[in-house]
């Protein structure tokens, strides 16, 4: 696999920000006594939340990072994560350990990692190309 480096963002820094915000409120949204409310209401609608919590942090993460090393290795990182969110909630009392929602977790950040095999690792740049440099010279 060539090595290829991840493009120069103009609004680096930015981006940067938002993933560890991205970051800071799964984290904080897990942890907080009070689970946050889902709006739409089936079977597995939790199930679907946590999937796409997770999908959206790995996903931006992909787009920041272009080694696969890199993106291996933060891949299992976040699902680590997710199971330690969820052994974290049972230490509160209030919520507890739910290893469908740690599997969730990981297949949101599956999905996400093989998403930057796709044009999807690109989605920043697009972004920034199309809406913020549009009219700079």
């Amino acid at each position: 696999m060539a090595y290829r480096s991840t493009p120069d963002y103009k609004y680096r820094i930015i981006w940067y920000l938002l993933a560890v915000l991205l970051l800071l409120g799964i984290v904080f949204g897990s942890l907080w006594h009070d689970p946050p409310k889902i709006i739409f209401s089936f079977k597995f609608a939790d199930k679907l939340m946590h999937i796409t919590a997770y999908l959206l942090l790995m996903l931006w993460y992909v787009q920041l990072i272009y080694s696969f090393l890199a993106r291996l290795l933060l891949a299992i990182a976040f699902i680590a994560l997710g199971v330690s969110l969820e052994y974290f909630q049972a230490l509160g009392g209030v919520r507890f350990f739910d290893w469908y929602d740690a599997t969730a977790n990981g297949i949101g950040v599956l999905i996400a990692l093989s998403l930057g095999f796709t044009r999807a690792e690109n989605l920043i740049l697009w972004f920034e190309n199309k809406f913020l440099l549009k009219n700079r010279m």
